[in-house]
């Protein structure tokens, strides 16, 4: 198993904030995920939270309108399934413009996987979520 190294270079790559380097990690463990049993797919999953943290998440979100690699971002945080999908929701809710706005709900759409935290969101008491979610 190669988790140890990817952990290390993870880690090294958040606290550096180079979010590119943090997306192609994130995407490798992703890989590495699939391929195992569900007890190493828990340990996988695990290590990941621990060593991405949600603001880590939000920053590389908030980067998808700006950057160059926004598919590879988008991959990256589309790979930690809900926590990247509520991510883009908050984003979602304070973007400034429709083109931002395009960006995530664009992300949103190409992932099945988010319908569910994007039904949360809508049955959210929080009338501007469920604003921009509705959109």
């Amino acid at each position: 198993m190669r988790l140890d190294p990817l952990l290390t270079e993870g880690r090294e790559a958040a606290e550096r904030r180079e979010y590119e380097r943090l997306a192609t990690v994130l995407l490798e463990l992703h890989a590495l995920e699939v391929s195992l049993d569900d007890a190493q797919r828990s340990i996988v999953l695990r290590e990941r939270r621990r060593m991405v943290s949600r603001e880590d998440l939000d920053t590389m979100v908030r980067l998808l309108p700006k950057s160059e690699s926004s598919v590879l971002l988008a991959r990256a945080i589309v790979s930690t399934g809900s926590d990247g999908f509520e991510a883009i929701v908050e984003a979602l809710n304070g973007a400034e413009g429709r083109p931002e706005r395009r960006v995530y709900i664009d992300v949103l759409a190409d992932a099945p996987a988010a319908d569910q935290v994007v039904l949360k969101a809508l049955s959210s008491h929080r009338p501007d979520l469920v604003a921009a979610c509705a959109e």
